[in-house]
């Protein structure tokens, strides 16, 4: 293994990557949510007074994000702006994190151009929707675990692998498709020994057994969490039946799948993220042809293994990108350091030929993003000091007059008048997507469905709606929320809003929301309805 690093301190090169962390990350703080922030963070909320997931707050996704939360909420309180401040957080050590990986598997400038790079792309190569999604926590323990697996001078070999296996566990917890990440960690162990290949199995094997009971501490602890807690058979269901189905929804076929995914990385991710592609790309098949280094295997089965899991997904929304955005940063980083070594040693040819290179990488880049970091540096010094209001802020991100689906604007009124005309154990019920606003006015439903997707999918099971039915009737709560415009075909399979499903499909419900409540207020695509039974009902 490459000691390049150990020539030059890592102190210098860190400093660096936490000043492009605070300039391209420091103006996401006053980024409004989305609707999958809104409902992580609201189980995050349920987690922290005792309860579980998929049990007492159910969602789709894997489990990891909503513990992840919950540390953010626990850390920062219950705000808005925790979740930012955490993910500003997560993703300066992330960059730091590769940094290191760099200076030591290259040297300084790799290790520099990586961190700085994955931090800058990260934080202006996506919106408010992406930043602090689920995907977006991957990156940290992927690359703490290949940390290490590097040789160290000090404690003991097995100790550094049954952590690289437990945060390996971390990382399929967050996301099951991203396990694939014992592949990279496997080569590191072979470039690690020496000698034939049958001479270096045994070591390797001893290495892999610390690792797997690492990841079998860290998911098995978990899988025991949810037996005590009563919330296996609900984790199991909706995590191996329902998600599967789900994954399936928008593909006709295993053939389409693969040609959405093709069409993905090659049409989308790739020009889009460019400035990382192109030279990680070169990179790597330059050390694939003249260089044998020892992480040149790794690097690639790191890249392959999440666009593995990226393919399993089957959905291929903007943040599922965001786990690649970790290894492409480091070749990138080796490929500025080769960049940085021609230009040094007068090798014109090669070193204006790789620089042209990333003079297009980051040239595509800056004219896709560039006019994002100013925009949101004086979004951000207008609200500071009132010359611009949250309120007009937030309509920025607003996608219902364009044929969206969603309103900050209209989450956030209906949370702050929910939040005034309630009172704090007054129950909430929102009939459709819109689980921030649970979060936002810190008010709960009577029921563990946040959210309507597990009723209106078409395979959902008739079960739930039973119970959700009877957890109202049994509670009801102050106020209803009637979400119209909300189509979402490729989530639930259904073609109509969740208003017109409720009128023409779940007549139970329908009926009992005509019978007790009335219609308050309107807020966009929100229709708030204050429990008053007519006359006769209890």
């Amino acid at each position: 293994m490459s000691a390049a690093g150990d020539a030059a301190p890592f102190r210098r090169a860190a400093g660096w990557i936490l000043l492009a962390v605070l300039l391209a990350g420091g103006p996401t703080l006053w980024l409004p949510l989305g609707r999958d922030q809104g409902i992580g963070l609201y189980i995050a909320d349920v987690l922290r007074h005792g309860g579980a997931p998929y049990k007492d707050a159910w969602e789709i996704r894997p489990p990891g994000i909503f513990y992840v939360y919950a540390a953010g909420l626990e850390l920062f309180g219950k705000h808005g702006w925790s979740l930012r401040l955490l993910d500003l957080l997560w993703q300066g050590a992330t960059a730091l994190a590769l940094g290191l990986l760099g200076h030591r598997l290259f040297g300084r400038w790799a290790g520099l151009i990586a961190g700085a790079l994955y931090a800058v792309v990260y934080f202006l190569g996506n919106d408010f929707w992406n930043l602090g999604n689920t995907d977006a926590f991957v990156a940290l323990p992927a690359t703490l675990a290949l940390l290490a697996v590097l040789p160290r001078a000090r404690g003991p070999r097995w100790a550094w692998d049954l952590g690289a296996g437990l945060l390996i566990g971390a990382v399929f917890l967050l996301r099951f498709t991203h396990g694939l990440l014992f592949l990279p960690v496997i080569a590191l162990f072979f470039a690690g020994t020496a000698g034939p290949f049958g001479a270096r199995v045994r070591p390797v094997f001893g290495r892999l057994v610390a690792a797997g009971l690492g990841f079998g501490l860290a998911v098995g602890a978990y899988a025991l969490h949810l037996v005590v807690t009563g919330a296996w058979s609900d984790f199991y269901y909706t995590l191996f039946v329902f998600a599967p189905r789900y994954a399936v929804l928008t593909h006709h076929g295993s053939a389409a799948a693969f040609l959405s995914f093709f069409r993905q990385v090659v049409g989308g991710f790739a020009w889009k993220y460019a400035v990382l592609v192109f030279p990680a790309g070169a990179m790597l098949a330059w050390a694939a042809r003249y260089e044998r280094h020892p992480f040149s295997v790794a690097a690639v089965l790191w890249i392959f293994g999440t666009l593995a899991g990226i393919a399993v997904m089957a959905k291929f929304y903007a943040y599922h990108w965001l786990p690649l955005f970790a290894p492409l940063a480091l070749a990138a980083g080796w490929y500025g350091q080769r960049l940085a070594g021609a230009w040094r040693r007068r090798l014109l040819p090669a070193a204006l030929l790789a620089t042209a290179l990333a003079v297009f990488g980051l040239g595509a880049f800056a004219v896709r993003f560039g006019a994002l970091a100013p925009r949101r540096l004086a979004d951000a010094w207008q609200l500071s000091t009132g010359a611009l209001t949250a309120d007009a802020y937030r309509q920025r991100f607003d996608t219902l007059s364009t044929g969206g689906d969603f309103s900050a604007t209209a989450n956030y009124r209906a949370a702050d008048y929910l939040r005034l005309h309630t009172a704090p154990g007054d129950g909430v019920y929102i009939w459709g997507f819109e689980t921030l606003i649970y979060f936002l006015a810190d008010r709960r439903p009577p029921t563990r469905f946040c959210s309507n997707y597990p009723i209106v999918a078409k395979w959902h099971k008739r079960e739930w709606y039973e119970e959700l039915v009877a957890a109202l009737a049994a509670r009801p709560p102050a106020y209803v929320v009637l979400v119209t415009r909300d189509e979402m075909p490729w989530i639930t399979g259904q073609g109509r809003d969740s208003t017109a499903m409720l009128k023409a499909e779940f007549p139970e419900l329908r009926d009992f929301i005509l019978n007790n409540y009335q219609a308050e207020l309107v807020i966009e695509n929100l229709v708030l309805c204050r429990y008053q039974p007519l006359a006769g009902q209890p």
